[in-house]
């Protein structure tokens, strides 16, 4: 079949082809052809044909598509020298520039390249190792990526949920960021590197031991040879609640040497409300109202810079700098009614103030070396400091409608907090053959803590008095060494990945507590064994296969949950800490099938997750005093399913649906009843690309948690309508974006004790909307 232009175009043009032919004769081409597939000698179907009179011009003299076989025919009616532009998902570009008088153009067959696999967008792999790929990871290509904002690219992979501070996890588990398989000193590598400093993002929800992650890992992987030049980039937005966020970054490439530095900053507040009823067997009963205001400001800058020698090593490093601001307020209420005469006996009016800074500094350095054979070796070394200060302000307005006085008692409590980090890793990659590659690596790790508590107290109109008793210091110290290997290799259709991880230390914990009158070492020395497993076949050739895969984590307890000593700046909640705990366990569980056709991808799988010796806090109370305790109980196990479909509908627009579901059953907890979980999640994304320049994409979110028995129930949902438009030859971009989120949470728990009945109350309502633009120019 010929291709046509559009309606309206076809109806002007035969007017004006019928005023001309009284007059003279017109020039009608044909220019014809068929696209096929470079790799695999096929005709490549949907491919956007478009021809223009200059290049960079938007509107085109002629367009259409490829028919099944990849044959297309597009007729011009003007003579002269042109520029033809040609399109396809999952496949490079392709440009010609054409000669035309009045004979038709044959170009015959034009072979088009595969982008690495499959569509467009994604390319599932794994990490390669001379053309093979580790089971288990999808990969994605950035060049092939509609957007330019990192946040929204991630955003839209399977299974990620990103908040509105840009955090991502993956079913309820945080997602941890690595840098060509490696820690970075950036917080957030989304904000501090370009897209186009990015070759592409490996996606593992149950990453191989050589990540050293206990959780889903996003892999960023930098081009070894992005092009020589400077970009500039800048955006922010903001919205209600006082909510806003904007920074500025660049990058300068030259043939050796890369520099990406960063300006970053985000805020916003929230409130909440809820109420209590309380029925005590003392005839009393208590009515309380509680609100709460918090929110935070947060900065940082620094810049990311490589090296390269022409002995294809590398050095790289990060400096980062950042300060981050934050406060709280909270009001209860509480009135208090004799039942027998039901009467007003007292209020008592308690409020909570807090505010608190924390000042980050990082510095890192990595060195890499790759060898002809394909030997790799890493270095690397990071060091972190960071401050931080609270200060919180209680406050007690007793009010009597007896005789006896009104009272007023304030606490304040000053914390200060400082941490200095050192790491050093090393990891060398040994290839065995083109499909097998073995892994090993030490990494050593030693933190130090130190933390100073002090408090004062007034009393009615009186002054402040300072309260030695209730000094207290505290430091620790942890030492760790991490020693792991791990084997990837393919035969055939099956793969496997084996991986081990040993981990020892000690964590050395000194603290003074004036008021308990001890000045005590406590000194915890800790060993764990983590093993993961892969196994994958490919059930086709290319494009289908399933994985099975097993992984555990151990995870020793914290300094804090540790020392018996730790206690609280509220004098009113005291937690200790238990000696005797063990280190918790949890066992993740994974089967994946994978679909990837000529004009979609389909994921699909089931998940399980379950938890020992999890760490857990026994509370109590005491006159008015609550306190805590570490212990180990039975953990939680987590059981899901989770499917994801992305579809190219028609050329230029695409559809995507993700979600998941997961049954979580948590145990009894000293006497309170066991109970479960149901959450779901479930994204769906349309982007429409048009007249070669623009781009609209509408991307819609939900998430759900449920307990079993009402008692508490959270979701969050968010709209997101992002437009996109290119200019200066596609260098540059406009980035706007509206979004609208909603977060809420209600608590509804009835709960009983020896001496009282308590139906407490509690919800959350957070409502965002948010403006945002932001600006990209490349290579300048």
């Amino acid at each position: 079949m010929k291709f046509r232009l559009p309606l309206f175009k076809l109806a002007f043009f035969l007017v004006f082809l019928f005023s001309l032919t009284v007059t003279q004769a017109q020039t009608i081409v044909s220019v014809s052809g068929q696209f096929v597939d470079s790799e695999k000698d096929e005709g490549v179907p949907f491919a956007t044909v478009a021809i223009f009179k200059n290049k960079g011009d938007v509107n085109p003299i002629g367009s259409g598509f490829s028919e099944e076989d990849g044959s297309f025919e597009i007729i011009l009616t003007e003579s002269g020298t042109f520029f033809m532009q040609v399109q396809c998902m999952g496949f490079d570009g392709y440009e010609q520039a054409l000669a035309v008088d009045i004979s038709d153009i044959k170009l015959g067959q034009i072979p088009l390249k595969s982008q690495t696999q499959m569509l467009e967008s994604v390319v599932i792999t794994g990490e390669k190792v001379s053309g093979t790929s580790t089971p288990g990871a999808m990969k994605f290509n950035m060049d092939a990526q509609g957007s330019d904002d990192m946040e929204e690219i991630v955003s839209n992979m399977p299974g990620v949920e990103m908040d509105f501070d840009g955090n991502a996890s993956i079913r309820g588990l945080s997602v941890t960021y690595l840098v060509n398989g490696e820690e970075s000193g950036m917080e957030n590598p989304l904000q501090e590197i370009p897209k186009q400093s990015i070759a592409s993002i490996e996606l593992m929800t149950n990453p191989p031991v050589e990540y050293a992650s206990s959780g889903p890992v996003i892999n960023i992987i930098l081009k070894e040879d992005a092009k020589i030049g400077n970009s500039f980039r800048m955006g922010g937005n903001f919205g209600n609640l006082n909510s806003a966020k904007g920074y500025v970054g660049g990058s300068v490439r030259t043939e050796n040497l890369t520099i990406n530095p960063w300006v970053y900053y985000s805020q916003r507040d929230r409130e909440t409300f809820g109420n209590n009823e309380q029925l005590n067997y003392d005839e009393r009963f208590m009515e309380q109202s509680h609100t709460s205001k918090n929110g935070w400001r947060y900065g940082s800058a620094g810049t990311w810079w490589a090296y390269k020698f022409k002995d294809k090593s590398e050095l790289s490093g990060t400096i980062r700098y950042s300060l981050s601001d934050n406060f709280s307020e909270s009001w209860n209420n509480n009135d208090f009614y004799d039942l027998d005469s039901v009467t007003f006996r007292n209020t008592n009016v308690r409020t909570n103030e807090n505010n608190g800074f924390t000042r980050d500094f990082s510095y890192e350095n990595k060195y890499r070396k790759t060898w002809e054979s394909g030997q790799k070796l890493s270095l690397r070394y990071l060091m972190n400091y960071k401050e931080s200060f609270s200060s919180q302000h209680q406050g007690s307005d007793y009010i009597y409608n007896a005789e006896e006085d009104n009272a007023t008692i304030l606490d304040r409590g000053d914390r200060t907090n400082d941490n200095m980090r050192h790491r050093f890793q090393a990891r060398f990659t040994q290839p065995i053959n083109e499909e097998m590659r073995v892994v090993t690596g030490y990494y050593f790790d030693y933190r130090k803590n130190n933390q100073t508590a002090e408090y004062d107290r007034k009393e009615n109109e009186g002054d402040w008095i300072y309260n030695p008793d209730r000094r207290q210091d505290a430091s620790t110290e942890t030492m760790a060494h991490d020693v792991f290997a791990s084997f990837t290799g393919k035969w055939d259709r099956f793969g496997l990945n084996l991986g081990m991880r040993y981990k020892t230390g000690k964590t050395d914990i000194h603290q003074w507590d004036a008021g308990m009158g001890v000045y005590d070492d406590f000194l915890n020395q800790f060993s764990n064994l983590n093993n993961t497993i892969k196994l994958s076949y490919d059930l086709k050739e290319e494009g289908e296969n399933i994985m099975l895969s097993y992984r555990n984590n151990v995870r020793p307890p914290s300094a804090g949950q540790l020392n018996p000593f730790v206690n609280d700046a509220n004098p009113l909640w005291i937690t200790m800490g238990n000696p005797d705990l063990n280190s918790t366990k949890t066992h993740y569980l994974e089967l994946e099938y994978l679909k990837v056709g000529d004009t979609y991808t389909f994921k699909g799988g089931a998940f399980g997750r379950k938890i020992f010796d999890q760490v857990a806090r026994y509370q109590w109370s005491e006159a008015d005093t609550i306190y805590n305790s570490y212990h180990n109980i039975e953990g939680v196990s987590v059981a899901g399913l989770n499917v994801y479909l992305q579809k190219d509908i028609v050329p230029g627009l695409r559809g995507t649906v993700d979600g998941s579901w997961s049954y979580e059953y948590m145990p009894d907890r000293e006497g309170d009843l066991s109970k479960s979980q149901t959450y779901y999640f479930i994204k769906g994304n349309v982007e429409y690309k048009f007249a070669k320049n623009y781009r609209i994409a509408l991307t819609g979110r939900y998430t759900s948690t449920k307990l079993s028995n009402n008692a508490q129930t959270a979701g969050y949902g968010s709209m997101d309508i992002n437009f996109e438009r290119k200019f200066y030859d596609g260098k540059g971009k406009i980035y706007l974006n509206i979004r609208d989120v909603l977060n809420t949470f209600e608590q509804n728990v009835l709960t009983s004790s020896d001496s009282f009945i308590r139906d407490s109350f509690a919800k959350q309502e957070t409502r965002m909307f948010m403006l945002g633009m932001s600006f990209y120019l490349n290579g300048l």
